[in-house]
């Protein structure tokens, strides 16, 4: 649903998903799906709700699992940025960016770009953003995912 642009029933469908990963006690999915629910809450403008999210997934996420753990990260980066937190934020996500640079997980790093480029963007490094944003498109467009390209290209974040 957030590929659709729809993050009001995205954050439907992840806070049921979440809620039975919790009763079942599956922390890789918890992980991911808590951290994809703090995703559509970002999306949704929700920027608490969002980092309440981010740490709840990074509290069940097992420190191995470089995907839900990337993608909380992320989450809570961006959270901090948009909260006003942009030290915190901007650190953040030049960790995430570091995490995911040699895997060959193309749209994690794509949208750790992204976490990366709206921070720099909020700490006044309006240049920088831009490369980040434009490294983003690139790594979309190599996945081939022309959605999530388009999507940044809309991003007013430089």
């Amino acid at each position: 649903e957030l590929r659709a642009e729809a993050p009001e029933r995205a954050a439907e469908i992840l806070t049921e998903a979440v809620a039975a990963l919790q009763a079942a006690g599956d922390a890789e999915w918890l992980a991911m799906n808590g951290a994809r629910l703090g995703e559509a809450e970002l999306w949704l403008g929700h920027h608490e709700l969002a980092l309440s999210h981010a740490d709840a997934a990074l509290a069940a996420a097992p420190p191995s699992h470089l995907s839900s753990c990337a993608r909380a990260k992320r989450v809570r980066a961006q959270a901090l940025t948009r909260l006003g937190r942009t030290d915190e934020g901007l650190a953040l996500a030049e960790e995430v960016v570091a995490d995911v640079a040699e895997t060959d997980a193309l749209v994690e790093r794509a949208e750790a770009f992204v976490a990366h480029a709206e921070a720099l963007a909020l700490a006044g490094a309006h240049d920088e953003a831009a490369l980040r944003r434009d490294e983003a498109i690139a790594e979309f467009e190599r996945k081939g995912d022309v959605v999530s390209a388009a999507r940044v290209r809309r991003l007013a974040v430089c």
